[in-house]
């Protein structure tokens, strides 16, 4: 049996811990989950951007990534009493409804969550934080909503075309050489349409107008145009997005052990990949406490 002093000590711990409240939300045909504090008046929020794919809300994605990055985001944030939204993406069911999917879609699908947040009891600031891809979906969506602060993780500050040439150099030189013809006809608005199979889940007709769209955007001139607070963290072990070419608006905070999903490995390849598939490896080792700090600072 505890002594009293013990178990007045343990229910006052209890009381002023978060308490985690996740809600399951739909926006226009969107599904998120929003996580927060209870018993607090005001806190700020922060939306969880995805990356590139079909990333879900979790950071999960059925090509082999299982890691679960912004649900442990989600539960951190929420441990220092601050609320989070993360949502699926909106996939398309067809071929047709793919083609209507652009970069200025998904940065309006962004916006539709942020004014979600904005409108719950109690959050009285609202963060972006955007993850690869999703990150150049956040620093658009900066300019145009105004928001709290903007946090950039493993997020391409180079072209997109250069970076898709970069992750295609381990490719068979025939490969490499029809992806970069392939890229440079898309940079000038043309569609390919005579695209080789092994190519294909990257070229498809059907996504090449988001493609088309992404290439145009210029993230390292919107982060340095960017008006709101920004805090930039590059993995020192990303693999997809390395450190040199994830600093959009100048210089980046790099964690040296940080793989592209949050988590810390070891230099080698296997162990890179074998965290991809691994939930329970915990997050970097200070990702949690710069984001925390960033947006305490910028919290009113």
């Amino acid at each position: 049996m505890l002594p009293t002093g013990r178990i007045a000590w343990l229910l006052l711990m209890i009381a002023a811990s978060p308490v985690l409240a996740e809600t399951t939300v739909t926006v226009e045909g969107m599904t998120g989950v929003y996580s927060a504090p209870a018993g607090r008046a005001a806190f700020a929020c922060a939306v969880i951007l995805p990356g590139s794919g079909p990333t879900n809300r979790d950071g999960n994605n059925p090509y082999g990534v299982s890691a679960r990055p912004y649900a442990l985001v989600a539960d951190a944030l929420l441990a220092d009493g601050i609320a989070s939204l993360r949502y699926d993406k909106r996939l398309p069911a067809t071929v047709d409804a793919e083609r209507e999917l652009t970069f200025d879609a998904a940065v309006a699908d962004a916006g539709r969550w942020l004014h979600w947040c904005r409108a719950q009891a109690g959050v009285s600031a609202v963060f972006l934080i955007g993850h690869s891809e999703g990150g150049v979906i956040a620093l658009a969506l900066a300019h145009r909503e105004p928001v709290a602060g903007l946090v950039l993780l493993t997020t391409p500050g180079k072209p997109v075309a250069e970076l898709i040439k970069k992750q295609l150099a381990p490719a068979p030189e025939p490969l490499r050489a029809e992806a970069a013809t392939i890229l440079e006809r898309l940079q000038r608005g043309d569609s390919v349409e005579d695209i080789p199979a092994a190519l294909a889940p990257l070229f498809r007709s059907s996504i090449q107008p988001f493609l088309r769209s992404l290439m145009a955007v210029d993230a390292d001139a919107l982060a340095r145009r960017l008006r709101a607070p920004l805090l930039v963290i590059a993995g020192g072990r990303d693999i997809q997005v390395p450190p040199a070419d994830a600093e959009p608006g100048g210089a980046a905070l790099t964690l040296p052990g940080m793989n592209h999903v949050l988590k810390d490995v070891a230099p080698d390849s296997a162990d890179n990949l074998a965290a991809y598939r691994d939930p329970d490896r915990p997050l970097a080792k200070g990702l949690v406490e710069t984001v925390v700090a960033f947006i305490r600072r910028h919290t009113p």
